[in-house]
């Protein structure tokens, strides 16, 4: 199990849900030095303010709570094969078939690497967009832990 500290922000009576807020984290940050080294500002600087997750409300809850959020294991495993693999498959069997039909158009060699090549970043692209989509609708089991 993973867990994670999150603040109820918001609390949807309607749709029985709350929105909490976690903190992104860096590797940066704790030590002394962090407002002087370079690393640290940086991570200061491209360190995006998390989006708020739309989990189910616990019986309890109210607003500015802090609550634990709990994850499975075998989600974190389950997204990470879905974020990494899916847009590889989509990548190599789009361009596959774009490779398969200059072969049946009887394009030139450069035209049909070319083709390919396309095909291969569009695959890799819709690959991403269908893992992101997928990720985001639906929560793998994160759950408040009351």
């Amino acid at each position: 199990m993973i867990t994670e500290k999150g603040i109820i922000t918001h609390i949807d009576s309607e749709h029985n849900q709350v929105w909490v807020q976690t903190q992104a984290k860096t590797a940066c940050g704790h030590c002394a030095q962090s407002t002087s080294c370079t690393s640290g500002v940086l991570a200061r600087f491209f360190t995006r303010r998390q989006p708020p997750l739309v989990l189910d409300k616990p019986a309890n809850a109210h607003i500015g709570q802090q609550v634990d959020l709990v994850l499975p294991a075998g989600a974190l495993l389950k997204g990470t094969v879905l974020l990494y693999l899916l847009p590889l498959l989509c990548m190599i069997v789009l361009s596959m078939l774009a490779h398969l039909s200059a072969q049946h158009f009887h394009f030139n060699d450069i035209l049909s690497d070319v083709f390919s090549l396309i095909f291969a970043v569009l695959g890799l692209w819709f690959g991403f967009i269908i893992a992101r989509y997928k990720i985001l609708a639906s929560q793998f089991g994160l759950a408040i832990k009351t």
